[in-house]
């Protein structure tokens, strides 16, 4: 076994896999990367095509290789992304412990529609020691699978080195929102614009300190143990949000700070 080795199950496309494999190899590990989508990922010691396509067979007919390479390589962890597919060959692969993050579709969409993928999703889950996702709602619905593993919220920060308002810009006390998701249904595009109308039509904006929000939302924060909470990342790496103290250790009971 190679203590410093992750092998990492992902689509080596995406930018998400290459913002973890950078930071993985910037910390001292050998980031390896096994795919179905090939591309270069820097920082990565190999990229390691198997089945490539995009077939929904695939992800099972590809088991036996997959096992295969785990052996031959004999990392000290895995790390599947997408836990309907690069999850599910990490969970498969035979090496302990697991690391799974999740996106999005893969909790909340696929397994709704099939009882199949639910339990493909809720046998991955089950065998990971360590699982991540982006927004607590995916952390509530994970919490269905009743996993063992430790739950958390990893958020991706802005370079504020970059994004930043420039010298001598003009304040007029207003804001823009952006939203960059894709035009489709499953990212509630409308839900975002009825709720910036409400907020515009509201007698009282939500912000401000007379409305009380701001200082309920003080009160929450304060509950929650300094300890509990990473800083700000200024760096476009992500940051961690633990669960409170006190609220158990497995995903069934995660809760995380606001």
């Amino acid at each position: 076994m190679n203590d410093r080795r992750i092998l990492f199950f992902a689509d080596a496309s995406s930018v998400h896999t290459r913002r973890w494999v950078r930071e993985m190899s910037a910390r001292g590990y050998e980031a390896i990367v096994a795919t179905r989508r090939p591309a270069n990922v820097t920082g990565a010691k190999d990229v390691i095509a198997l089945r490539p396509g995009s077939d929904g067979a695939g992800w099972f007919l590809a088991l036996p290789e997959v096992r295969r390479l785990a052996r031959r390589l004999a990392p000290r962890w895995v790390h599947g992304h997408y836990v309907t597919s690069y999850g599910l060959w990490a969970a498969a692969s035979g090496v302990r412990p697991v690391v799974l993050t999740a996106w999005g579709s893969d909790i909340l969409v696929t397994p709704r529609e099939s009882a199949f993928m639910r339990r493909v999703v809720g046998w991955t889950l089950r065998r990971a020691a360590l699982v991540t996702a982006d927004s607590r709602d995916m952390l509530e619905e994970i919490s269905r699978y009743k996993p063992r593993a430790v739950c958390e919220e990893v958020l991706w920060g802005a370079d504020t080195e970059l994004f930043r308002p420039a010298q001598g810009t003009a304040h007029d006390g207003g804001f823009e929102v952006i939203s960059v998701r894709n035009w489709e249904p499953n990212y509630n595009i409308d839900v975002i614009l009825k709720g910036f109308a409400g907020f515009l039509r509201a007698p009282s904006p939500i912000g401000r300190s007379d409305s009380g929000a701001c200082s309920s939302s003080a009160r929450r924060s304060s509950s929650i143990p300094a300890s509990s909470t990473a800083s700000p990342s200024r760096s476009g790496r992500p940051t961690t949000r633990r669960r409170p103290s006190g609220t158990g250790s497995g995903c069934s009971r995660c809760s995380t700070a606001i």
